[in-house]
């Protein structure tokens, strides 16, 4: 995990990845960002942010 995703952490920030693409999932790197802790979640749909229920702490 970068410092720069480690700072946005101890501030209550999630990143979310927005750019999905099939070979992600083939090649593992999706997986592995999960397992570093580089990303919290995955959307291909960003008009979903106004309606995520962010009180889930």
């Amino acid at each position: 995990m970068s410092d720069s995703i480690k700072k946005l952490t101890s501030l209550g920030q999630s990143l979310w990845y927005d750019n999905i693409q099939r070979k992600l999932l083939e090649n593992g790197e999706l997986k592995a960002m999960i397992e570093r802790g580089d990303i919290r979640g995955v959307t291909s749909n960003p008009t979903i942010f106004p309606k995520r229920d962010c009180k889930d702490k």
